[in-house]
């Protein structure tokens, strides 16, 4: 099982056609005629589905078991996260109600977790990261309930990989105008945002930055809520400890770009 999906792992990755041909019917796959073998019919039978029940069922597993075998759940997982990129497969993604399964098994606000959760976690926030890339992944997370507040409580872990993914999955959803409303409705978004400014690692305080400078531009509502005492003060205060740092590394010299560029939108 494991070698067939490192195959088709293989066979999906940076090609959006080979991606598209596992959302549609297995007709349509395993036709002679060429173009039709390209064509999307997307299928309940097709092996995407097969492959989310997988993920599903070893996701459960992974839960319920006290030592589970991570191997299948890992390399489903990357297949799904490849897939992700493809517009076909993040219909079937939806119309599955997949991506519902984010909230079940990464929301509960344990404080203790087991290693097969942490993993599952990072798994998720992978896949997430993907589905950030287009726009119609943003609509999908959003839509998903608590997934805004599941990536910020992943976000706000100690563990680093999972710092950056969530990060970077907001940014990705804060430079799209038509989700900063939504955004900007759940106040902890800039309170995660501001946080990591203050005190994340180099590449999350960039991150972050880019996320606050996008989500800042052309929206009203995020200058008023950027322009309270506290959260202009932690920006000065983050911006002047970048200015003093000589030599300065290459993510760090950009999150200064972007807080000078924060700190000249909130003085207009």
């Amino acid at each position: 099982m494991q070698a067939l999906l490192q195959l088709m792992i293989s066979y999906t990755a940076s090609c959006p056609t080979a991606c598209s041909s596992l959302a549609g019917s297995s007709s349509a796959s395993t036709s002679l005629r060429a173009p039709a073998a390209l064509k999307y019919q997307p299928n309940t039978a097709s092996l995407l589905s097969t492959v989310i029940k997988l993920a599903q069922r070893e996701s459960s597993l992974a839960l319920t078991d006290k030592s589970p075998p991570l191997g299948k759940l890992k390399t489903a997982f990357a297949l799904l996260t490849n897939l992700a990129l493809s517009q076909e497969c993040r219909g079937v993604f939806w119309k599955s109600n997949f991506l519902a399964d984010f909230a079940q098994y990464c929301y509960p606000g344990k404080t203790k977790k087991s290693r097969a959760v942490r993993v599952l976690e990072g798994l998720w926030l992978d896949l997430l990261q993907n589905l950030s890339f287009s726009t119609d992944g943003h609509s999908m997370i959003l839509k998903v309930q608590e997934s805004v507040a599941g990536i910020i409580e992943l976000g706000s872990s100690s563990c680093e990989q999972h710092q950056q993914r969530a990060t970077l999955i907001l940014r990705n959803m804060c430079t799209h105008a038509p989700n900063k409303a939504k955004l900007l409705a759940n106040a902890s978004v800039l309170g995660y945002l501001c946080g990591q400014v203050k005190s994340g690692s180099d590449n999350v305080q960039g991150m972050a930055t880019s996320a606050l400078l996008a989500l800042l531009y052309n929206s009203q509502k995020a200058k008023m809520e950027l322009k309270q005492p506290s959260i202009v003060r932690d920006l000065k205060d983050a911006y002047e400890n970048i200015v003093q740092l000589k030599p300065a590394s290459p993510m760090q010299h950009r999150s200064k770009q972007n807080l000078h560029s924060i700190m000249i939108l909130l003085r207009t």
